[in-house]
């Protein structure tokens, strides 16, 4: 008694993706969240007028920075098991790569957002901006056969 998907057994065929996929969220984590630590610093050393403020603007910024690149993560795993639905490769070097895009598209928002503070749109756009970069890591990850190849492909 397996899970039954679309008129396949389930868990067998997807275990293979479980492991990729689970990588390129853990790397969009990390990755994302390193890349949001610098600009939480230097918003702690611009921002704050003594210790006691510096302490906790920096406690709440790497918060808020861990909490988004975990949300990425795991939209980014989400992503990979979705479209890799147990039939195509998930790959760990693509998913490292858009890890590596993540972290910089996060770096790069965030001191954005800092320099220019028109451009802020509020914390529900924003977040929805960052986890679909985290899902688009994972979208990524996903290698597809020659045939299939399109910029959004409906399988």
């Amino acid at each position: 008694m397996g899970i039954e998907v679309r008129g396949r057994s389930g868990i067998g065929e997807w275990r293979g993706d479980v492991k990729p996929a689970a990588f390129t969220g853990a790397a969009t984590a990390v990755l994302g969240t390193v890349g949001g630590l610098l600009p939480a610093l230097v918003h702690t050393l611009t921002a704050a007028g003594d210790p006691s403020t510096a302490a906790r603007l920096l406690t709440t910024d790497v918060a808020v920075v861990a909490a988004i690149g975990l949300s990425q993560g795991v939209a980014a795993t989400a992503s990979a098991l979705a479209r890799g639905k147990g039939r195509y490769y998930v790959s760990p070097t693509r998913g490292f790569v858009g890890a590596l895009a993540v972290g910089a598209f996060n770096g790069l928002l965030y001191f954005l957002q800092m320099a220019v503070p028109a451009t802020e749109l509020g914390w529900v756009p924003d977040l929805l901006i960052l986890i679909a970069a985290g899902g688009a890591a994972g979208w990524a990850a996903v290698r597809l056969p020659e045939g299939q190849r399109t910029v959004l492909s409906g399988e």
